[in-house]
């Protein structure tokens, strides 16, 4: 029997010792094995899976029966499944013997035990708890959550160790997580040693099965790990021995958008987690997967921050496209090249048509201060005109000179020498005539504002009625004067 059988890998983890003797696994680092990187974490435990049956009494240090192989049979696939079949007896005592064998199977980035308990002599189970023990490596920095009594969560708050998800089943008994020293008390955050246990078995057998998930992820992702182990909880053996994707949070491009009008390359930055470092001598690559037939890629990771060079081979289709983008750290040494490091993101790259400009906004009017208008100036006749029954037209008008009316100047008529005979009699009976009208004392007064039209030449000439008034009674005076000579001659001297 060979009590060790070192190093075994899986295609995601690997380990660094597996007893086949005990069923106990040290170990539990993140390391693809095709094509070889190692992942973020470093070993998941210091020990796990040491197991056996404890007397089912009320003491803080019960007695504990541990499991060791009578007969094994060992399957070592390197990068694949291994698996171990153990068997043996317990024996507690003279009166209590039970039958024991467990089939442990290591495959992708889960352990499963699977343990199958019967007893030997009559009443020797129901006497008996089932217990297996977990040392995490993350020691002091382990926490804790349960998800149920019989799911419980662990994870490592410096980072450095991967976290894991223990759910535990039985088919006979109850089956919970509580502490090492004591089943009654839960295991609480800061103790790394934890226990997993199946009591109160009432029949002759009982089935018991522990499912066990390792969990790397990067430092960003501690939300993307919670999520996961809610689902591996869910459906534990469906999702037995698959390769668990590294849950990645430090590439925070999701959505990445070009433009199908471009003809040249469109260069898009690729952001990164300053969690994320890079150390001396070593490089951070990336590649682009799931692109479209029509697009080519261009990665310049020589510089950081990397960027992403997109050109089109032949007429795009617009719409959104799922890409993934991968990265990991590249370190060269001695001639050897490794990685480690790996991160993975969805990316959906938008391929629209350009915007068109929006319309340029109109510019802003400037308020100019109006000119100050210039005075209106009423222009007054000189002469008194008549009044006028029609209303006057006020015109804003920029003052003008007025045209100037010089008055009709009336020369008195001389007498002339008429005959008597020739001359009729003057017509002394009362003609009918206008009454004269009387001259206003002022002239009128205009609004201030207003300005009078300058009137027409001959509206001047009958705005001087008076003259012509005293020119006519000045030729019938002297028209009077004339016949009354005629009438009455004077005296002629002898």
């Amino acid at each position: 029997f060979a009590d060790d059988i070192g190093e075994l890998a899986t295609s995601t983890f690997s380990y660094s010792s597996v007893d086949t003797t005990s069923g106990v696994i040290v170990g539990g680092v993140p390391r693809v094995f095709d094509p070889a990187h190692d992942g973020w974490r470093e070993e998941a435990f210091t020990e796990y899976g040491r197991w056996g049956l404890e007397r089912k009494i009320d003491t803080e240090l019960p007695e504990r029966n541990e499991f060791s192989a009578w007969n094994e049979a060992v399957t070592i696939e390197q990068g694949q499944t291994s698996s171990l079949v153990l068997s043996s007896q317990i024996i507690t005592d003279s009166l209590t013997r039970n039958i024991v064998e467990a089939t442990i199977t290591i495959q992708g980035s889960s352990i499963r035990h699977e343990v199958a308990l019967q007893e030997m002599w009559a009443g020797s189970l129901p006497r008996m708890r089932f217990y297996l023990h977990a040392t995490l490596a993350a020691g002091e920095n382990v926490e804790y959550e349960y998800l149920s009594p019989d799911v419980l969560f662990a994870k490592d708050s410096s980072g450095t160790h991967p976290s894991v998800l223990m759910r535990l089943d039985a088919s006979d008994g109850d089956a919970f997580f509580a502490s090492r020293n004591d089943h009654e008390q839960l295991v609480t955050s800061g103790d790394p040693n934890l226990t997993a246990y199946v009591g109160n078995i009432a029949g002759t057998t009982s089935d018991i099965t522990l499912h066990t998930f390792l969990i790397d992820s990067d430092p960003c992702a501690d939300t993307a790990v919670r999520e996961l182990a809610g689902i591996l909880a869910s459906d534990p053996a469906g999702s037995f021995g698959s390769d668990l994707a590294t849950p990645s949070a430090c590439l925070s491009s999701n959505a990445w958008e070009i433009l199908s009008t471009a003809e040249e390359p469109q260069i898009t930055s690729i952001t990164v987690d300053e969690r994320v470092t890079t150390p001396s001598g070593s490089i951070r690559r990336f590649s682009l997967g799931g692109l479209p037939s029509f697009l080519t890629a261009t990665i310049g990771d020589s510089a950081s921050p990397a960027t992403i060079s997109f050109d089109f081979s032949s007429e795009p289709t617009l719409g959104d496209h799922p890409l993934t983008l991968s990265s990991w750290l590249e370190t060269t040494e001695g001639g050897v090249t490794t990685r480690s490091q790996p991160m993975t993101q969805l990316v959906t790259l938008t391929i629209s048509e350009p915007q068109p400009e929006p319309e340029p906004e109109p510019m802003p009017v400037e308020e100019v201060e109006e000119a100050a208008e210039a005075p209106v100036v009423a222009v007054v006749s000189s002469t008194p005109s008549r009044p006028k029954k029609d209303p006057v037209e006020v015109v804003d008008v920029t003052p003008t000179p007025a045209p100037t009316i010089s008055p009709i100047q009336v020369r008195p008529a001389e007498p002339e020498t008429l005959d008597a005979d020739d001359t009729p009699e003057p017509d002394f009976r009362l003609q009918e005539s206008s009454p004269a009208q009387p001259l206003p004392a002022e002239p009128p007064q205009l609004e201030t504002q207003a300005a009078e039209v300058p009137a027409e030449p001959t509206t001047q000439i009958w705005a001087t009625w008076w003259l012509w008034v005293l020119g006519g009674l000045s030729l019938i005076w002297w028209g009077w004067l004339g016949w009354s000579a005629r009438k009455n001659p004077s005296p002629q001297v002898m």
